[in-house]
């Protein structure tokens, strides 16, 4: 009785801030976030390199009952983007990368643990797995995109299992829910 009633007085909380909340339903963010945490985000005017928001998919994803994702912010409007073998070129320099160790991911392929340095200095912790296994393995190598106007570019950690800008494009400010502030592990 005591735990809901907390829960209770957490979600009052919540309803009268600008705050939102919900639940990891994917591996895209793996090993950063997880299947069953839970998420809550505040909605700001603008993102930047590293940010973990929450979107709203493009309509062909909602008829798939994909309606929302988390995806982190690797590139910016103006920005030029493209992908080699799993990892980010951004206006043309490529990201730093650093392995760490062979692991299995959330669904059990074997894949690269990679820590990967944007140029600006954030490190973000991957999984690149074998495109072979990718669900699309085409999308491990892009040819340059500059992100439009009003629009970022993001990318799953888990790169071998996630439907992101590679797929569905980059995403209009309008669709970003909010930035990722708090992260309740399951």
């Amino acid at each position: 009785m005591y735990k809901n009633g907390i829960w209770l007085i957490l979600i009052l909380l919540l309803a009268s801030c600008k705050v939102d909340y919900g639940k990891i339903t994917s591996t895209t963010m793996s090993p950063g976030l997880n299947v069953g945490d839970i998420i809550f985000w505040d909605k700001e005017d603008q993102y930047t390199y590293g940010d973990v928001v929450f979107i709203l998919m493009p309509d062909s994803f909602r008829v798939n009952k994909w309606e929302y994702g988390v995806y982190r912010v690797v590139a910016l409007q103006g920005d030029t983007i493209e992908i080699k073998n799993n990892i980010c070129v951004i206006n043309g320099r490529m990201s730093k990368t650093r392995f760490i160790r062979k692991t299995y991911d959330t669904d059990e392929f074997l894949v690269d643990q990679t820590e990967e340095e944007l140029f600006n200095g954030t490190k973000i912790m991957l999984y690149i797995g074998n495109t072979d296994d990718m669900a699309l393995p085409e999308l491990s190598n892009t040819t340059p995109l500059v992100v439009p106007q009003n629009n970022y570019f993001v990318l799953g950690d888990n790169r071998t299992e996630s439907i992101d800008s590679r797929y569905i494009g980059p995403v209009s400010i309008e669709n970003i829910k909010g930035k990722v502030t708090k992260v309740i592990r399951k």
